[in-house]
């Protein structure tokens, strides 16, 4: 089990490496301790729109972060919360095809 910091620096490694190998990918960090609701990353490729919010293992996302990515979801975005690597790995997989 991932704490938040040690999920965080490796979904930071695993974009650097995306930006990297494909053209139109881009993200950026967004949130840090002072901010409350945005999540804490904004991903997109090719036009698709993808925001994600990394939470501590067992932690769920406070109510404004919900309505945050349930907002973004309404407006065609790609949402997820999630506390696993592997679930950011796997959307990446999707999102670029």
């Amino acid at each position: 089990m991932l704490s938040e910091k040690t999920l965080t620096r490796k979904c930071n490694k695993l974009f650097k490496r995306l930006q990297i190998e494909h053209d139109g990918f881009f993200f950026q960090k967004l949130s840090d301790r002072f901010t409350s609701g945005i999540s804490d990353y904004y991903v997109i490729y090719n036009g698709t729109s993808v925001w994600i919010e990394l939470k501590a293992v067992g932690k769920k996302p406070d109510k404004i972060q919900v309505y945050f990515l349930q907002s973004l979801k309404r407006a065609g975005a790609i949402t997820m919360w999630t506390d696993d690597f592997q679930d950011v790995v796997e959307l990446m997989d999707s999102v670029l095809g």
